[in-house]
């Protein structure tokens, strides 16, 4: 999965600590969603990241495939365009 919490949490001025604070969830995890270093995350924890950032949980999380599993290609498109889109197996 591939988030866009680092880049929407820097435009409108926020630091880690205070969208921790805003979303319910610890610093600590602000930084692992950012850094990408995670797995599975609760609903409930991008629900309030997305809900702090007053965007969707859609336009947060590009979720992929059930695995969550991208290829390269949707890797280069997504930094490309921005978008997410599903990767072709």
């Amino acid at each position: 999965m591939i988030n866009h919490v680092e880049q929407f949490r820097k435009e409108i001025h926020l630091t880690q600590e205070q969208l921790a604070e805003k979303a319910g969830v610890s610093k600590s995890t602000i930084i692992i969603i950012e850094s990408g270093n995670y797995k599975d995350l609760k609903a409930s924890t991008m629900s309030g990241i997305a809900r702090a950032l007053s965007k969707s949980i859609d336009e947060c999380f590009c979720m992929d495939s059930p695995s969550s599993a991208l290829d390269e290609n949707a890797v280069a498109a997504h930094k490309t365009t921005g978008t997410c889109r599903q990767a072709h197996y």
